[in-house]
């Protein structure tokens, strides 16, 4: 299991690492910010035949839904005022958001564990 960041040796380049990755792995966790990498890593996520099931895309920042949402390919999610975006998960092709009134660490460990039991 690969978790968090994970260093790729100089001679390997980070894309076919993270290829490799998307691939063999059971349950996808990314943490949604704003940079190319993280754009790079998403669009590899929809390419691979499969990948977007597996896959649990979390909101960096749950104070700033919009930011998130535009990262999410434009994802237009009516956010109530007292929950925050937390992520999303596809199923069947469709946007599933997760939703939370606090956004706690707890929260989202919560998210990650019914991602997986989903699976």
């Amino acid at each position: 299991m690969a978790t968090g960041r994970q260093a790729v040796p100089a001679d390997i380049d980070w894309k076919d690492a993270v290829t490799g990755l998307v691939r063999s792995s059971a349950l996808i966790v990314l943490f949604v910010g704003e940079n190319e990498g993280i754009r790079w890593e998403m669009e590899t996520i929809a390419r691979q035949p499969g990948a977007a099931a597996k896959a649990i895309f979390l909101n960096a920042d749950p104070d700033r839904p919009a930011v998130f949402q535009q990262q999410i390919d434009g994802l237009s999610v009516d956010v109530p005022r007292d929950q925050k975006l937390l992520g999303v998960v596809f199923v069947d092709g469709a946007a599933v958001p997760i939703l939370s009134s606090l956004a706690e660490d707890v929260d989202y460990e919560a998210a990650v564990m019914w991602a997986a039991r989903r699976l």
